[in-house]
């Protein structure tokens, strides 16, 4: 029980500061959307911003019910005054996923410094490889 206490915590540090891509897929117009973020706390607090703003839609809520196939749960309705009616629960509009892309961040910064690299070789007035040469030229 303490060995997979310890990993929960390296694994919720380690999580901490790793790199995130965001993806938002709104399930009622198909619109997606991404962003990619330097920790997951600061993924959160996007989402979260978009969420109250409701850029990728509405969240659950409950609706008066007319033909709505995709209700999530039903509730009968009787006001003081009136008749009876029923009111559907629909699910949030859209669905969120965080994926770590902290290894494919650090490949895209290495490539990018060796880039960088080669090109003020090159500046410099330094002889480059064909190999090299290619690389830089590259996107």
């Amino acid at each position: 029980m303490k060995n997979l206490l310890i990993l929960l915590l390296i694994t919720l540090s380690l999580n901490a500061y790793a790199d995130f891509k965001v993806s938002v897929v709104n399930n009622v117009t198909s619109q997606t959307y991404s962003a990619e973020f330097e920790t997951r706390k600061k993924a959160d607090k996007w989402v979260n911003e978009q969420i109250i703003t409701e850029s990728w839609g509405k969240r659950k809520r409950w609706v008066l019910k007319t033909d709505q196939t995709n209700c999530i749960k039903e509730r009968d309705i009787l006001p003081e005054e009136g008749e009876m009616y029923t009111e559907c629960k629909l699910p949030d509009d859209f669905v969120v996923t965080y994926t770590n892309i902290t290894e494919k961040v650090k490949k895209r910064k290495a490539k990018k410094e060796k880039k960088n690299v080669l090109q003020w070789r090159l500046d410099s007035g330094e002889d480059l490889t064909l190999k090299e040469l290619n690389e830089l030229l590259r996107k």
